[in-house]
């Protein structure tokens, strides 16, 4: 937190993206090591609170959003509560980046790649086609930070978390996209991904993909832990039960992530993945 934000006193609330951002450089710390030479492209930044928190940290941080709107607001908190000397907004499409090749160490889609392609006729082609873009704009070595749903969550299997559409997770694509045209809504085009599916996705950009279990939500990732390890997911989950404030959305999440690990069943069921991709 700056002064700046300090020097605002109790009227203004902290930014619910700058608390998630520094959780996210928490991991990233542990993962990547030395993070002030990064050069970072925070794609789909929204109002840009990732950003603020991973510009404090980072060489030089890009925010790039569809959406002028949102690329307007992240200016303004820029201005208002940062020097902005190494932080610049874009607007940008994902599918088609307008950035030079090995232009950033890092890439993030926090919460951004199931909002890809909405407008298209094949959401999938377009998803692909936005980590292909990734890939292109990283320099060799680089990384990509992916987080979004697991589709095969029971809860999302009833409920699209995005369009809260009913039971499409569970429908092949076409049939889906074919049903829910004949409402007045949108056409469902939010795809969310199996750990199988997203991993066949990220791996035909990237050729190495870490899969990790992010708790008790990638929203606000107080932990963010391999995949696999379930003693230290087991033990991280309990800690966060233990926590009195824990809302209760979180707590019910908690406590099915802890049963997940216990049957070694997080790959099926986690809630959420955060996938690192390294470019070779």
């Amino acid at each position: 937190m700056t002064s700046n934000d300090r020097n605002q006193g109790p009227r203004v609330q902290i930014d619910r993206d700058l608390s998630r951002g520094h959780l996210m450089l928490e991991f990233m710390r542990s993962k990547f090591g030395d993070l002030r030479r990064y050069r970072t492209l925070d794609l789909g930044s929204g109002s840009g609170g990732i950003s603020r928190a991973l510009a404090r940290v980072m060489n030089s941080v890009v925010c790039a959003d569809i959406n002028p709107a949102r690329i307007r607001a992240c200016q303004a908190k820029i201005l208002a509560f940062d020097d902005g000397a190494n932080q610049r907004c874009v607007i940008a499409r994902a599918e088609a980046l307008p950035f030079l090749d090995n232009s950033f160490d890092l890439i993030v889609l926090n919460g951004v790649l199931e909002w890809v392609g909405g407008q298209s006729a094949s959401p999938a082609i377009a998803q692909k086609s936005a980590l292909q873009e990734a890939e292109r704009a990283l320099r060799p070595g680089g990384h990509l930070y992916l987080a979004i749903e697991n589709r095969l969550f029971p809860a999302f299997l009833l409920l699209d978390p995005h369009t809260h559409y009913p039971l499409v997770n569970m429908m092949p694509r076409r049939l889906a996209r074919w049903l829910s045209g004949l409402t007045q809504r949108p056409v469902f085009s939010n795809y969310i991904y199996s750990y199988w599916g997203l991993r066949k996705l990220v791996e035909g950009s990237f050729p190495t993909a870490e899969f990790f279990m992010p708790v008790p939500h990638y929203h606000v990732p107080e932990s963010i832990l391999p995949l696999e390890s379930r003693k230290r997911i087991t033990a991280e989950v309990k800690k966060l039960l233990l926590n009195p404030d824990e809302p209760l959305k979180y707590r019910l999440t908690l406590l099915h992530d802890l049963a997940v690990a216990r049957l070694s069943l997080t790959r099926l069921l986690t809630p959420y993945f955060v996938v690192v991709a390294r470019k070779s």
